[in-house]
């Protein structure tokens, strides 16, 4: 595969691997992990941003090697679907996810359990092409200086670190402020959660990473603002989730995109997540 790959090639291929995962006699995985996993076809546009980039880079390269690391792979699906694209992928997550690595041993994918807050990354210096960190810096409650300088370490000269977070500042916190309510996780989900908590402990604005990525010695050289999922997009599904145990797509959710979308179009810095790409200095 290469970076003339159709978006529309990527989405089956993303929805294939998801399906697969959906399927796969874990142990402990029941219905309701099942229905989780298809849930995750709400986030298709985001899963499908660092594909394409790997797909462009690999036709950069005229299809000479490339590594990727999908660092906090949580399901794996960015690896998996890279992996049968022909791309040498690696995975890491904490350890609580250890439930996976069979999944990953199958496809013939290097897994790693990795405590981002206990240390080193286990991987020899300037080892990846690439590093993507997709919706996981929001979950640390420590500082994430540690883990960039990680991977600035296991990056090759000129490497890239393709970064996915919310944006802090998206439309939906600055009206929560201005009603008076909290942009943070509810307080009886943070109070009633085991520990420690998986939710989200520090959102960012792009002023912020950018600022942080500089200090690691990190150069940005793209930020691009985007909605989470497109409304047609859920209006073709939304059949298929009336009977998914643990999330359907609602109407308000999808009326709440609608309203949204001309403020996102007008000021980008408005919209739900941010996608970033940096290289290392």
């Amino acid at each position: 595969m290469s970076a003339s790959t159709s978006s529309g090639e990527i989405s089956c291929h993303v929805q294939e691997v998801l399906n697969k995962i959906a399927a796969w006699p874990l142990e402990g995985a029941d219905q309701l992990h099942s229905d989780y996993v298809r849930f995750r076809f709400v986030d298709l546009k985001l899963l499908k941003e660092p594909i394409r980039f790997i797909l462009q880079l690999q036709e950069q390269r005229q299809n000479g090697e490339l590594r990727v690391l999908d660092a906090g792979t949580g399901l794996g699906v960015i690896p998996l679907t890279l992996n049968r694209l022909g791309i040498e992928a690696f995975a890491c997550d904490h350890p609580r996810e250890e439930r996976f690595r069979p999944l990953f041993q199958v496809e013939g994918i290097p897994y790693q359990s990795v405590d981002f807050m206990q240390g080193e990354l286990p991987y020899p210096n300037e080892f990846f092409n690439v590093v993507i960190f997709k919706d996981v810096i929001e979950h640390f409650p420590f500082s994430p200086k540690q883990t960039l300088e990680g991977f600035h370490r296991i990056l090759r000269p000129e490497g890239f670190l393709f970064l996915v977070t919310p944006n802090l500042a998206r439309l939906s916190s600055r009206v929560r402020l201005l009603l008076g309510k909290s942009v943070h996780p509810p307080a009886d989900l943070f109070f009633n959660s085991e520990f420690p908590f998986h939710g989200h402990y520090r959102e960012y604005t792009v002023r912020e990473l950018k600022r942080i990525l500089n200090s690691v010695k990190f150069r940005v050289l793209r930020t691009k603002y985007t909605q989470q999922s497109d409304i047609l997009f859920l209006l073709q599904e939304r059949k298929k989730f009336k009977r998914n145990r643990f999330q359907q797509i609602s109407w308000k959710q999808i009326l709440a995109l609608l309203a949204w979308k001309p403020f996102s179009t007008a000021i980008p810095s408005l919209s739900q997540m941010i996608v970033m790409v940096a290289q290392k200095e």
